[in-house]
């Protein structure tokens, strides 16, 4: 059988602390790496995981090892990865927008 999860009403750190403390017996998995892969960079954008406090990115932490089942190694090495990729974005993105059109 095959689940779909859609957290995307989960939008703030109460609502995660919540799923956290409520999941402790569940447990999810994606089908394929490239899934649970989207599914992070998604959540670390939507939490906007950069700009959180140290206290505040635990909690994302754990909901994304409890979501996808990782370690939290694991999941501490794949947020980095992520990270990193989504800056690279940005610069790319601010890089190639036009003089005009870039905010100071």
């Amino acid at each position: 059988m095959i689940l779909r999860m859609d957290d995307s009403l989960a939008t703030t750190l109460e609502q995660v602390r919540a799923l956290v403390a409520a999941n402790s017996l569940v447990q999810f998995a994606g089908q394929r790496r490239e899934e649970v892969y989207d599914w992070v960079e998604r959540t670390l954008v939507r939490h906007q995981y950069s700009s959180l406090w140290r206290p505040d990115k635990g909690v994302v932490k754990l909901y994304i090892s409890q979501m996808t089942g990782l370690s939290r190694p694991q999941v501490t090495r794949l947020i980095t990865g992520s990270t990193d990729r989504l800056d690279d974005q940005t610069r790319t993105e601010v890089s190639q927008c036009p003089q005009g059109e870039r905010r100071s």
